[in-house]
């Protein structure tokens, strides 16, 4: 049976879930998915809890969502929850880490990130502030393919923009070790240094490196992303908040434009009010726009001035 504390867990984690779905179409629903958000982060969680309910992955699925304030308020989330299991003690945490690890999708090399996170602090407190000198780059390992290691350098370098963005220098590791997965990841996805593997090498590093796209960087190094999912992103999943949510609006826009020439199938009615001019006479037409179990997405356009409007 399950304990108090899982069944708030779970049924915030829903209250997110259902939010966020309906976010990208209503700026309420996207406000109360921050605000869940917020206080899943504050929320004491620990390896059993995590383990038992599954939380950090349906939390993680949020931070693909195309509206930039939920999906970042997410990637908090999961950042906070590593950290509070990171720092976990104890025989019993310890025998349960292969469980909740599989939670929130951390490696290994996660855990000796959040080990550094704590000697930095503990340099911090000395007055030392731990920055990486030129002499104290990490070893970056190499295959001895001219091709493929001067992927992994590639992506080294767009990766290191996000220790600058960051301000921890103590991320030099992790950021050499993830450039040499993502490598690796992409070889064998495609089996080879092949035609695809260039490719997804050039789509993959060009978004890396955006400088309009640090919530991609920060996501990676953080390791909400592993290497295997990073490859298997489409290019929608990889854009940053600001072009996701132009797609997004771009797309609304195309579906308005095409049914604007159907104005016979679409039906009159006096039953919604323009907010614009107060005139009631409208057309309007309902599309399924999310999954199937969710309401249809009503719109309406103004006989009278034109304006347009969508709710669910």
């Amino acid at each position: 049976m399950a304990s108090e504390s899982e069944l708030e867990l779970v049924n915030l984690v829903k209250a997110a879930t259902k939010s966020a779905g309906e976010a990208a179409t209503d700026n309420a629903e996207a406000a109360r998915a921050v605000d869940i958000l917020k206080q899943l982060q504050r929320k004491e969680v620990t390896l059993q809890l995590l383990a038992a309910t599954q939380a950090g992955k349906l939390v993680k699925k949020i931070t693909k969502n195309t509206v930039p304030e939920v999906a970042n308020a997410a990637a908090a989330v999961v950042a906070t929850w590593k950290q509070a299991v990171g720092s976990s003690d104890g025989p019993s945490s310890a025998s349960q880490g292969n469980a909740s690890s599989k939670s929130l999708n951390r490696s290994d090399s996660n855990l000796s990130t959040q080990n550094s996170g704590r000697d930095k602090a503990d340099r911090c407190a000395s007055g030392d502030t731990g920055r990486v000198s030129s002499g104290e780059a990490p070893k970056l390992n190499l295959t001895g393919d001219a091709t493929r290691d001067k992927g992994r350098q590639l992506f080294f370098e767009s990766l290191k923009l996000a220790v600058d963005e960051a301000g921890d220098a103590d991320l030099m590791p992790r950021v050499a070790e993830l450039a040499a997965d993502i490598e690796e990841a992409i070889f064998s996805q495609n089996g080879g240094v092949t035609k695809e593997y260039k490719g997804k090498f050039r789509s993959l590093n060009f978004n890396l490196k955006d400088p309009k796209n640090p919530d991609l960087r920060g996501r990676v190094v953080q390791g909400v992303h592993t290497a295997h999912e990073l490859v298997t992103l489409s290019a929608e999943e990889l854009a940053s908040a600001d072009r996701r949510q132009e797609n997004q609006k771009i797309r609304e826009f195309k579906l308005w434009e095409a049914e604007r020439g159907k104005a016979d199938k679409q039906a009159t009615t006096d039953q919604f009010q323009c907010a614009k001019c107060k005139q009631r006479k409208t057309r309007y037409f309902q599309m399924q726009t999310r999954s199937a179990d969710e309401p249809m997405t009503t719109f309406v356009t103004c006989v009278n001035c034109g304006n347009r409007w969508k709710f669910c």
